[in-house]
Order: C-alpha cells, then sequence, then structure tokens
C-alpha cells in the first residue's frame, strides 16, 4: 500500500530523527537564543568538519580546536555562536561556555548545576576537589560533552600552570573524553598548530554586515565600502561605529566618517585604534 510505505520513505525518517535529537543540559548560553549577527559561514562549516569528524585533513581524529586571532575578530563570537547552533540541534547531554580566567567559580557552578554536589557540599571543597569532581563526571559521559573554554592565555608559561600545576585549573583535563573548543589570540592550544584562524572581514562580507544593522543605509552601498575600508574591516571598530550611528540615527555613513575626521570628537575610537595597531 503506497500510503503505508510513505511512512518508512526517507523524508518521514529524517523528520523523525530531527524531533528525537532531545536537547541536553547548557550551561552560559543565554537559554540558547543569544542573538549572533558575526555569522562566518566559511569558519562555522570547519568547525562543523571538526565536530562531525568528516574533514579528517582538519581534524585527524583530534577531541579539541582552537580559534585564534587577535582581540577584536569575533573569536568568542563565533565560538559562542557556534555552539549555540550545535546546542539548538540537539544530541549532546552536555553543552557548557566557560571562561579561561573564571574556571573555578563555574566549575562550582557547573557541579551543583549537574547535582553532583549539593551547595553545602561544594562550600567545604577546594577548588582542585570541585575541579576533579567535575572532570569524574565528564569521564563517565565520554562523548557527550561539547565545552567552549573561552580567552585562554597566550603565553607558554600560563598554559603549563593551567594544564600541568596540580592547582591548575585544565590540570587532567578529559580531554580524550569529549569535544573541547578553546579562543585564544595564540594557535599553540591547536594540536600540531591546526585550527580555526580568524583575522578581519573580507570588504564584501564587511558590507553585508554593516547594512544588515544600519538599515537606513541599504541603498547607499558605495559609502558603506568607504566605511568599512576607514575602518581596515575590523570587526570590532565596525560593531562600535554601528551601534553609534544607528544611536543617534546618522542616514549615511559619510556622516560618521565626517565625524571620524572631525576635531577631536570621539577619542575612544582612537584608544581602538591604537590598541588594534599594536596587536598587528
Amino acid at each position: 500500500d503506497p500510503a503505508k510505505m510513505f511512512f518508512f520513505s526517507d523524508k518521514r525518517q529524517v523528520r523523525a530523527l530531527k524531533v528525537e535529537r532531545a536537547r541536553g543540559f547548557q550551561y552560559n548560553l543565554d537559554g540558547g537564543t543569544r542573538p549572533t549577527d558575526l555569522r562566518r559561514a566559511d569558519h562555522l562549516a570547519k568547525l562543523r568538519s571538526w565536530l562531525e569528524d568528516e574533514d579528517t585533513s582538519l581534524t585527524a581524529g583530534k577531541e579539541q580546536i582552537c580559534v585564534f586571532g587577535m582581540g577584536g575578530v569575533g573569536k568568542s563570537t563565533l565560538a559562542r555562536q557556534f555552539v549555540t547552533e550545535v546546542y539548538r540541534e540537539g544530541g549532546w547531554e552536555i553543552v557548557a561556555f566557560l571562561h579561561a580566567g573564571n574556571l573555578f567559580p563555574e566549575y562550582r557552578e557547573l557541579c551543583e548545576a549537574l547535582k553532583l554536589q549539593s551547595k553545602e557540599q561544594l562550600k567545604e571543597m577546594s577548588d582542585p576537589d570541585v575541579r576533579d569532581a567535575l572532570f569524574a563526571a565528564l569521564r563517565e559521559k565520554a562523548g557527550q560533552w561539547l565545552f567552549v573554554i573561552d580567552d585562554v592565555p597566550t603565553s607558554e608559561e600560563e598554559r603549563g600552570l593551567m594544564q600541568e600545576s596540580k592547582e591548575g585549573a585544565l590540570y587532567r583535563f578529559p580531554w580524550v573524553d569529549g569535544r573541547t573548543l578553546l579562543t585564544s589570540r595564540s594557535s599553540a592550544w591547536s594540536e600540531d598548530g591546526e585550527g580555526v584562524a580568524v583575522g578581519t572581514f573580507g570588504e564584501d562580507e564587511a558590507v553585508s554586515w554593516v547594512v544588515s544593522r544600519a538599515k537606513d543605509w541599504k541603498g547607499q552601498e558605495e559609502d558603506v565600502q568607504k566605511f568599512v575600508k576607514r575602518l581596515d574591516c575590523y570587526p570590532l571598530a565596525l560593531r562600535q561605529a554601528v551601534e553609534y550611528s544607528v544611536s543617534v540615527r546618522l542616514s549615511s555613513p559619510l556622516d560618521y566618517l565626517a565625524d571620524l575626521d572631525g576635531s577631536g570628537e570621539r577619542k575612544w575610537l582612537e584608544k581602538l585604534w591604537k590598541k588594534y595597531d599594536s596587536q598587528k
């Protein structure tokens, strides 16, 4: 009976599989609904290949990957966007976004949220004991968790302290038991130097992003191109410039450039450029 056979069709099975991929526990993803406006399709594709282990030339079976680049180019935004999309799709028991400078407090929150220990028990435990309890739980859930550790240090000494010292936040971290995405200004956290290098926008990408945020500038693409060139397509500078322009309702990107080149206004941007130039 064709009507009955349809129940077993490929389309029907795909829809069923999507329903069955339940969302697990998420930590620090803003409920999995955080808006992500700096979409970097090529970078997301590389991360997807790493996660699904489809591109062996990129991953070679590695359980960790590093998104790296200078400050302000959107590494953290990219990482958060990626894991938020993965979380929405379901299929992972734990998806978490952690900050390298705040790991021990976040470990405590995770242990409590996952009901590994009570709040009273955690108060009596040292930071290393809390870390060890969380890591033990992650080993038991091998292959079921995805972590982001944001803004890990760049110096070899700091990396060593985090991973080799018994007091370090990443001492005996269970790398091989899950998937871990790190962000850093250095590629040293990627095995064999592999990873995803994030730089400034391309001109077309920058123009598209600006127009998507500054709706009144739609149809002024030539002037927007001058705007993005003036800011070197640098994501942080573009974000702040667009936010300012929208807030004061500038009708044209040329108005912003006239302001930028004016008599001493917008000193904050000059400070930003000094910081940017120092990282080139």
